[in-house]
């Protein structure tokens, strides 16, 4: 059970045969989580699950399911993302300890990395990392592409870990033979069009599912840049799925998971510009070794998912 929609929810929820229930609502927060913990609470009841799968974020979900596999015989199992242990990217210790004691009255906590693992174990919480599944994407052919430039997508989402601003700034340190494509509807108060050069970087806004996926199968590498440095990006994985050459920050849990098919970088405008045109250089050696990763991904993910199973087969 989900608050939002991501794709994580998906993959994971197909793998482990789990019914996925996604509960949305575009409102204010003072109206959105009492109603949605209402129909959440409504469902639980009605549905009387055996085992609880709930993402964090939501916080207040998460809070949620744990209070009533507390007071019930559900066994709940919270897929805790970053901003599920480190809300608000972590700058308010109240919030962490929240998130923690939300975390720590679940039976288990499943992350997408060791080091969250490390931190929720110190903390008395039971955890399994299992990394994102390698999602099935539909391949089709964009019509925004322009075939004579070298066509990178930037998934972005616009928040306030993603280093757009640099990407924007490194569009302009190419030449003509590139462009760059951000994806994602940028917010009303970040105004982009008065030092955009449109021949080297397209803003796309919204787009449908089919039109994301039919621009990531057609570009010619994916970028995924974030601030964070325990973050395992959604976007990669999809680059991952589709065999295209990666641009990633470089972090250490970027480097460890995505060893090869991709190039590191920092998170400024000269370092992103660099990296671009070194993918476009050698990237047919990029694509081969991207296909290697992505056997090796398939593998670790099996391995791990295989963990929770046995866990989960000791709850029933």
């Amino acid at each position: 059970m989900t608050w939002e929609t991501q794709r994580r929810n998906e993959t994971l929820s197909k793998k482990l045969d789990a019914e996925l229930v996604e509960f949305r609502m575009n409102a204010s927060n003072f109206i959105r989580y009492p109603y949605l913990s209402f129909k959440t609470l409504l469902l639980i009841i009605g549905r009387r699950p055996r085992i609880l799968f709930v993402q964090n974020p939501s916080l207040n979900l998460a809070a949620l399911a744990s209070f009533i596999g507390k007071i019930s015989k559900i066994r709940v199992i919270i897929d805790a993302h970053n901003a599920g242990i480190f809300p608000l990217e972590g700058r308010f210790n109240m919030l962490n300890k929240l998130a923690l004691i939300a975390n720590r009255f679940a039976d288990v906590v499943v992350v997408s990395n060791d080091n969250l693992k490390d931190y929720l174990v110190e903390n008395g919480v039971v955890s399994i990392t299992i990394p994102d599944p390698i999602p099935l994407i539909s391949q089709g052919q964009s019509t925004m592409l322009d075939s004579t430039k070298f066509n990178i997508v930037y998934v972005c989402s616009w928040s306030s870990d993603e280093p757009y601003a640099e990407v924007i700034r490194a569009a302009d340190l190419l030449d003509d033979a590139y462009r760059i494509y951000i994806t994602g509807k940028e917010p009303g108060d970040i105004r982009t069009d008065a030092f955009i050069d449109h021949n080297k970087l397209f803003l796309t806004g919204y787009l449908t599912d089919e039109e994301y996926e039919s621009l990531l199968s057609s570009c010619d590498a994916v970028m995924v840049l974030t601030e964070r440095d325990n973050c395992l990006l959604c976007g990669a994985y999809e680059g991952v799925s589709l065999e295209k050459p990666l641009i990633l920050s470089d972090t250490n849990m970027l480097r460890s998971y995505f060893d090869k098919g991709a190039v590191y970088t920092k998170n400024s405008a000269k370092e992103i510009s660099i990296a671009i045109k070194n993918v476009k250089n050698e990237h047919q050696r990029f694509q081969a070794e991207v296909k290697q990763l992505k056997s090796q991904c398939e593998k670790v993910f099996q391995e791990r998912l295989s963990v929770l199973e046995d866990y989960i087969s000791t709850m029933t």
